[in-house]
């Protein structure tokens, strides 16, 4: 139980949930801040609010059954002095509870911050998941802009009518206990976003959001400085999206670097993981140069019912030059329930470096029919007819991956198809009954430099390796159990050269 330092009734707030206490509430957090700090309390009862002032030192505490209520009166949010990209207030809209350059704040208890999210949406798609969003609207439920030490503990966020918590240029945060519940119709109701922030701790929250449940970002631009964002760890999470669970990337051009993320529970989620840097198209983002991702490690996760559990673009929809580059990435113990492929590629004029599977099992549920073969896009929309497609990777081993396609329908084509990749290894690969979903190989690599293929595995099926391209070479095949396939390698039209193959068991061989 806190010290009620300064109940906000003794300020004159109502808690009836007609009355607006704005005025009442920000009396006691400004009070609280003048004393040197302590807690603001809200005992339980209904708290109808615009925009609140978060002060420095103050914990706003809500006990269990107190509502902060967001007005539903666009009228009642004040703009931040943070501009949008194209130079005017965001939104047009505020905050519900905004703050900028304060320390050691808190939010907190086991009451709930909700923000009329409906109230500034309308009934018409936008598009197959989402509601369209009115012209004015707050921009973010929460939003800290340059703070230090802040914490959010077991508070229930709800109903968000954009962004729900979102900081910017923030160091030192902790997000411990807490519960974002937001409809999975509602627009860009992202849970929570991590923007150029550093030392990040989140843990044991549930997360239920109309779009990304966690977004690292670093819009540079935005903060008017070039300032990484870096040092997060995410663990014990429940996760679901219309979106994507875990997206990386795609608004900034500063660095993001040394995450870590452990102990996910995603489900009925668009993408699992998603990490993106590329200049794109739509400009009024004011991305330049693509993002630097480096250093990120996940562990341990499980999906269920997702589209893709891993999509990785490093991507150009400009003619401006890409700076930005996704290297040093490890994604291992996934077991993913899955309707669509996994992607990781970069493009033409830059490689992803260093990409590491391990220990990773596909269960694939969906069916291929008409696959969509067009490039990547930004929200991984395009459907590919691959357990898992690569492209433009220098350095990529995949260790221990299993498919399981018992549950698959339609046409899908091979289970690994790289293309253009360079120093590439494959061990303990296997999968079960992907024959009766393709008569095509298993694995297809396609102009693929430096290969070592060794200790998979394989159930019934035509061939398991086929190598074409021109820039085929240094390919090796060692020590496989191949007996169950047809045959174990083609070589289209290239030398023999191309191909060392030892110790593998096989029926027989098609070059």
């Amino acid at each position: 139980m806190p010290v009620h330092g300064y109940n906000v009734l003794e300020f004159g707030a109502t808690g009836n949930g007609a009355t607006m206490d704005t005025q009442a509430i920000q009396r006691a957090i400004d009070e609280c801040n003048k004393a040197g700090g302590g807690t603001v309390y809200l005992s339980p009862g209904d708290y109808l609010t615009g925009t609140l002032y978060l002060r420095s030192n103050v914990r706003l505490y809500l006990e269990a059954n107190a509502r902060i209520q967001g007005s539903g009166n666009i009228d009642d949010y004040e703009p931040s002095t943070i501009e949008d990209h194209d130079g005017v207030e965001s939104f047009a809209g505020g905050y519900l509870i905004y703050a900028e350059g304060i320390e050691n704040a808190a939010i907190a208890g086991r009451g709930t911050i909700d923000g009329a999210g409906r109230a500034f949406w309308t009934s018409d798609k936008c598009n197959a998941y989402v509601v369209g969003p009115k012209e004015k609207r707050p921009r973010s439920l929460i939003y800290m802009v340059n703070c230090r030490d802040l914490l959010f503990g077991d508070i229930t966020l709800s109903c968000s009518p954009c962004y729900t918590l979102w900081l910017l240029g923030c160091d030192t945060v902790n997000i411990d206990g807490i519960s974002i519940l937001n409809p999975h119709d509602g627009p860009n109701t992202d849970g929570l976003d991590i923007d150029c922030c550093r030392n990040v701790r989140i843990s044991n929250c549930h997360i239920d959001a109309g779009d990304d449940c966690i977004a690292l970002k670093s819009d540079s631009n935005r903060l008017g400085e070039r300032r990484p964002c870096e040092n997060i760890t995410v663990a014990n999470c429940t996760m679901s999206s219309s979106a994507c669970a875990v997206r990386l990337g795609y608004e900034g051009d500063a660095p993001i670097r040394n995450c870590t993320f452990s102990n996910l529970a995603i489900y009925n989620t668009h993408i699992g993981i998603d990490i993106i840097s590329v200049i794109p198209s739509r400009r009024w983002f004011k991305i330049n140069e693509g993002t630097l991702i480096d250093g990120i490690v996940f562990d341990n996760i499980v999906m269920q019912n997702v589209v893709r559990p891993i999509y990785m673009w490093l991507g150009n929809e400009t003619g401006d030059p890409l700076l930005g580059r996704i290297q040093n990435i490890k994604i291992s113990n996934v077991i993913a329930y899955a309707k669509n492929a996994c992607y990781i590629g970069g493009c033409e004029e830059a490689r992803i470096e260093g990409v590491e599977l391990n220990n990773i099992k596909l269960i694939m549920q969906g069916g291929i029919d008409e696959p969509d073969m067009r490039v990547p896009d930004v929200w991984g929309g395009s459907q590919h007819p691959y357990g898992l497609l690569c492209r433009y990777i220098s350095g990529l081993k995949l260790h221990n991956l299993h498919i399981d396609w018992r549950q698959a329908t339609g046409n899908w084509r091979n289970q690994i198809l790289a293309e253009n990749v360079e120093d590439m290894e494959i061990d303990n690969f296997g999968s079960e009954h992907f024959q009766s979903v393709s008569h095509l190989p298993a694995v297809h690599l396609n102009d693929v430099q430096r290969a070592f293929i060794r200790g998979c595995w394989t159930d019934t099926v035509g061939t398991f390796l086929a190598i074409d391209g021109e820039a085929s070479k240094d390919i090796s095949l060692i020590g496989n159990e191949l007996s169950r396939a047809e045959t174990a390698f083609e070589l289209s039209g290239l030398e023999d050269g191309v191909l060392f193959e030892t110790a593998n068991h096989t029926r027989s061989v098609v070059k």
